[in-house]
């Protein structure tokens, strides 16, 4: 090896055991120690498992419980007002009267699919949509 070559290595060397040493430098001012960070976070979970115990024990029975979704109560089409019908989905005031109009002009649907042919507006997707929504007593 010449020695251009051996004081090009040197060079190379020295640059990076400098900035080894100033990463080094960097990590340690940044603060805490990991482990520090990590027994803090900690520290907070226990602080707020314990909270959540002595809430139970302060009220019993009175434990935070998720409701369960209600299904929707069905609606009858062949009965149902307009305002009754706008509480299903994607129906709208004008198609609500549409389904009341066409009720009166020409009796009850029966069913979804006498629905879905009778009123303009009710396709397939909405039909399925309104199937588990909607019942049909007839009169």
């Amino acid at each position: 090896m010449s020695r251009p070559e051996r004081t090009a290595l040197l060079f190379l060397s020295a640059v990076l055991l400098t900035g080894a040493l100033v990463r080094g430098g960097r990590a340690l001012s940044r603060g805490a120690r990991p482990q520090a960070v990590a027994e803090a976070a900690l520290a907070r979970q226990r602080a707020a498992l314990d909270s959540s115990a002595e809430a139970r024990k302060a009220a019993p029975g009175r434990e935070r419980r998720q409701a369960l979704p209600q299904p929707p109560v069905p609606v009858d089409v062949d009965r149902a007002t307009a305002a009754e019908l706008e509480s299903l989905p994607r129906i709208g005031s004008v198609l609500a009267a549409r389904i009341v109009a066409e009720r009166e002009a020409r009796g009850a649907f029966g069913s979804l699919d006498s629905l879905e042919a009778r009123v303009r507006g009710i396709g397939p997707a909405l039909a399925e949509l309104l199937r588990t929504r909607v019942t049909f007593a007839g009169r």
